[in-house]
């Protein structure tokens, strides 16, 4: 009897031993349960480097660069993809100043009455007769006090000072082909109105001077004294005009001076 109980308590032990010496698992950690959400389970993959196009600080739909704008005075003549400022008789307002100004300058000027003549016009036209220094305007020109005053003011810098060194004579008189005129550009049909319909440019076909004769324009000597005076004060007209056109330009130029105040996109301004 001793013997049987013995081989049974033999037969058991290493049984026991054996569960005895099994390691037990970890235990399961208090946030397992995340374990199974969509947020944490695989890796993400790592942010997409900025060069590759996109970061969160610079995701833009205008991304792209836009292309430069165009430089004042390239090409040739106004470009033809440009928009063309929109004017209506509102607009041709001047300053307050404006007439104070020209009074200080000698500018002999006269208001008229507002001009409506469809699409063309002028809210507060002048009749000017005279410039700085005596110099008349012949016929007198009708423009709005801001054409008035650089068209002064070019004769008083530019005018009176190219005339001095060229032709050693003081002009007298600026000869005006036309100022405000209802019609479109070199009068051609379907054009763009033209700045004569806003009495905002002016044609000069001349000059006379004392004790001198006359320049016309497109008629002197390049290279002679008149012909210098003619370029120096076509030249020297783009700097108070955004528009200057004469002979060369084009055929509808060839013997006059086309000078405007035209105001264009980015202050781009043409000189030829």
């Amino acid at each position: 009897m001793l013997r049987a109980i013995l081989c049974v308590l033999l037969a058991s032990a290493p049984a026991a031993a054996a569960e005895r010496s099994a390691p037990l698992p970890p235990e399961r950690p208090a946030d397992a349960a995340a374990d199974h959400s969509p947020d944490s389970g695989s890796p993400l993959p790592p942010e997409r480097p900025p060069e590759f196009g996109y970061s969160p600080e610079t995701s833009s739909i205008s991304a792209v660069p836009l292309p430069p704008d165009r430089p004042p005075g390239l090409g040739s003549g106004e470009a033809s993809t440009a928009p063309r400022v929109q004017r209506n008789i509102a607009e041709q307002d001047d300053d307050a100043g404006c007439e104070e100004r020209l009074a200080r300058l000698g500018v002999r000027a006269k208001e008229r009455p507002p001009i409506e003549e469809g699409a063309c016009g002028a809210s507060k036209p002048l009749e000017v007769s005279g410039l700085p220094d005596g110099v008349e305007v012949s016929p007198p020109v009708t423009l709005t006090c801001a054409a008035a005053e650089a068209l002064a003011l070019w004769s008083r810098d530019v005018v009176t000072a190219a005339a001095e060194k060229d032709l050693s004579a003081a002009p007298r008189r600026i000869a005006i082909g036309t100022s405000y005129q209802c019609r479109t550009q070199n009068h051609q049909q379907g054009a763009k109105l033209s700045e004569h319909a806003f009495a905002n440019g002016v044609d000069v076909v001349g000059f006379d001077f004392f004790k001198r004769g006359s320049v016309t324009i497109g008629k002197a000597d390049p290279e002679g004294p008149d012909g210098r005076f003619a370029g120096e004060v076509r030249t020297g007209a783009c700097g108070y005009f955004t528009t200057v056109l004469g002979p060369g330009a084009n055929p509808e130029h060839a013997d006059h001076l086309h000078l405007d105040l035209r105001g264009r996109k980015n202050g781009y301004r043409i000189c030829q």
